[in-house]
């Protein structure tokens, strides 16, 4: 497995997880004795253990246990004459104990939350003055993550997201499946895909996971950011009772950081 984000390495896990899922329900004998089955299980577990694990170097390692009691207990159970439905259960618990590693890992960032070196913007923007603007707006969301601004903070995420999504569209040589996309936005009185200056961030988050610019954990996690982002409206905030903390915008950040990798990557 290539090395990739913090999202794409929980993605690649769940998804082997629930591959084993769909396989161990193939066949209706009450234990998994086959060498097959049980090879293609100790290669799921192993796989935590010799790639994915690697992969997360700068995740907390204690945040792991649980994910790894589980991994290590599917590894162990293959020496027996295990029930189907106990490797069901176990890979159900699998599945949870991922996911909410992924959650604490996405809340507790690494000391200072932040990735302070700036991405190459010009394989995305070949415009150099779009470039710097890009480069300032990058630079003025760590300021404002480290003076503890974090609604002006995550305000601004969402802004480089935004243009970055509109800049992989005008990249785009065939645009065609961008704007026949399901999730295109439509004009409720044509039918039409509206033009993209009518697009929001949920817009483009929803087209970019359809068409593969990102990653389904980064397109979920995304939305959560794009909620927040709506704060910049102050009836919002007065409305839902939440504000928001410098671990929350810490959160966020490492999460754009994640989907503007994915976005720079589709046209490096």
């Amino acid at each position: 497995m290539q090395a990739g984000t913090p999202l794409d390495v929980f993605q690649e896990a769940v998804e082997g997880v629930e591959r084993l899922l769909k396989l161990l329900k193939k066949s209706k004998t009450a234990q998994v004795k086959s060498k097959e089955e049980q090879q293609i299980i100790k290669a799921t577990a192993l796989a935590w253990f010799n790639n994915y694990r690697n992969s997360l170097g700068g995740v907390d390692p204690n945040l792991f246990k649980a994910v790894e009691v589980e991994y290590t207990a599917l590894f162990a159970a293959t020496a027996h004459a295990t029930t189907r439905e106990r490797y069901q259960d176990a890979l159900k618990r699998l599945r949870a104990a991922i996911i909410a590693l992924q959650t604490q890992t996405l809340a507790n960032p690494q000391p200072g939350g932040k990735i302070t070196a700036r991405p190459d913007f010009s394989p995305l923007v070949p415009d150099v003055k779009m470039q710097r603007i890009l480069e300032n707006r990058w630079d003025e969301i760590i300021k404002c993550l480290e003076c503890s601004a974090p609604l002006a903070a995550t305000i601004m995420m969402g802004g480089l997201l935004e243009a970055l999504f509109l800049a992989l569209v005008n990249k785009a040589k065939d645009k065609g499946p961008i704007f026949k996309a399901r999730a295109a936005p439509k004009d409720p009185r044509t039918g039409k895909t509206l033009p993209l200056n009518d697009w929001t961030l949920s817009s483009y988050i929803d087209v970019g996971a359809e068409l593969g610019w990102i990653t389904k954990p980064a397109k979920d996690i995304g939305v959560v950011l794009r909620n927040y982002r709506n704060f910049i409206h102050p009836e919002r905030e007065l409305s839902t009772g939440i504000t928001l903390s410098p671990e929350d915008s810490a959160m966020f950040w490492s999460v754009c950081t994640q989907l503007i990798q994915q976005i720079i990557t589709r046209v490096v």
